[in-house]
């Protein structure tokens, strides 16, 4: 008989954002090697979406859909929808909701989470939560007692102690709920050996913590290989966030601004596809490059992934700093693992002692850079250019390898 596994995912698809892409690996990749999975995440009208097929991933995938009874609240997708009762508990909700950051609309389907799981997944061996947000892991908590079997907490980042969200780190309260989590654990996750030295810290048996990279699925990404024709320019493409000062564009718009002036370096485009495209378009009027950057909207996920594939060289920033502590050092930004997917040199931002750093160097898939010097920044980026083919040793990397690790860990506590 297979084992089965409830996944609690509260990003998940419809939802394009990475923790959809994490979750929904974890699932298919668990599911290829044996494994039954129950995904409990909200309803695609959440997400905005009205025609979603949850059956598309695998044969060995069921998705538990969750509407809490007040998830209108924190369903910003169809504001429009609700009626003026609806809408002014909404706004207070969002009000009161922004002030606690982290927790968000997630928090009001827990109840209805639970109960679900309870009555549709008696029959689970293992249940698992991918975190954030806050709620996921009481809710895993809670079904682990009321089932009776282990519980996984996975972090794709951390919670208290996120090195841009500081507000639940300074709430006692906050804290102690999410040590109980840590302590009754059977199993706890990450994606960097920085992140679990952190969690390791706070844990009486640090050997139940153990690292779970993200990846990317080979299979997936085989369409995104082909190029677009050449044109002679040379194409620079940032898809994503920012979190200035930390997460800034400044050293690589120094870098091609000190390259622009030079005869050798010509014919070159910066793309940036986002929300932040006001604070680009005011970086490069400052360093005088607005001429070659292109600012362009949010788009869907497939769209990035192929202006990715038809770029020359793809930047990822972790954090501009020369040194960082240790929860800068073990942010691994899944952008560098969609590069991998692509197969484009990357021209990482990181401190030299960083764990994205060191993925990158080991998979020999670009050049790394502290964003301090400028004068490697630059070397890296005409280095690229005129050298621009890297080996991409990524194999470890593959969600058909994580699959096989996760899988292996799993097993352990359902053999115990």
């Amino acid at each position: 008989m297979k084992p089965k596994l409830v996944l609690i995912a509260f990003a998940y698809p419809p939802f394009t954002g990475i923790g959809g892409v994490r979750a929904t690996n974890m699932a298919r990749s668990l599911a290829n090697v044996g494994w039954k999975v129950d995904v409990v995440t909200p309803t695609i009208q959440h997400w905005g979406a009205t025609d979603w097929k949850d059956d598309s991933l695998h044969p060995d995938i069921r998705t538990v859909r969750v509407d809490g009874k007040w998830s209108f609240l924190g369903d910003e997708a169809n504001f429009k929808q609700r009626g003026l009762a609806q809408k002014l508990l909404s706004f207070v909700f969002t009000r009161y909701q922004r002030n606690f950051r982290q927790l968000e609309s997630q928090s009001v389907w827990k109840s209805a989470a639970i109960h679900a799981i309870v009555k549709q997944c008696a029959d689970a061996d293992v249940v698992m939560a991918t975190m954030s947000p806050f709620f996921t892991g009481e809710i895993a908590k809670v079904v682990s007692e009321k089932l009776k079997i282990p519980f996984v907490l996975d972090y794709r980042d951390l919670v208290v102690g996120n090195a841009h969200e500081h507000f639940l780190s300074q709430n006692d309260r906050f804290v102690a709920r999410e040590q109980e989590w840590l302590d009754g654990a059977s199993l706890i996750t990450t994606v960097s050996p920085s992140l679990q030295q952190i969690l390791r810290q706070r844990i009486a048996d640090q050997k139940k913590c153990r690292v779970l990279w993200n990846g990317y699925d080979a299979e997936q990404f085989g369409h995104y290989s082909a190029r677009a024709t050449e044109t002679g320019t040379f194409r620079i493409i940032y898809a994503g966030t920012f979190y200035p000062p930390v997460r800034a564009i400044d050293p690589v718009f120094k870098a091609l601004s000190q390259l622009d002036s030079s005869d050798d370096f010509s014919g070159w485009q910066f793309d940036y596809f986002g929300s932040y495209g006001s604070y680009i378009s005011q970086a490069a009027e400052k360093y005088r490059i607005a001429n070659s950057v292109k600012i362009h909207s949010r788009i869907p996920r497939d769209q990035a992934l192929m202006e990715m594939a038809k770029s020359d060289l793809i930047v990822v920033i972790t954090s501009v700093r020369e040194t960082a502590e240790l929860a800068d050092r073990g942010v691994v930004t899944a952008k560098l693992f969609d590069s991998f997917g692509v197969r484009r040199p990357i021209l990482l931002i990181a401190p030299e002692i960083s764990d994205a750093a060191d993925v990158v160097n080991k998979t020999d898939s670009g050049m790394t850079s502290p964003g301090t010097d400028i004068k490697k920044i630059a070397d890296s980026i005409v280095q690229i250019r005129n050298q621009p083919e890297f080996n991409f040793q990524t194999e470890a990397f593959t969600w058909a390898s994580l699959g096989g690790h996760l899988d292996t860990m799993l097993r352990e506590l359902v053999d115990r």
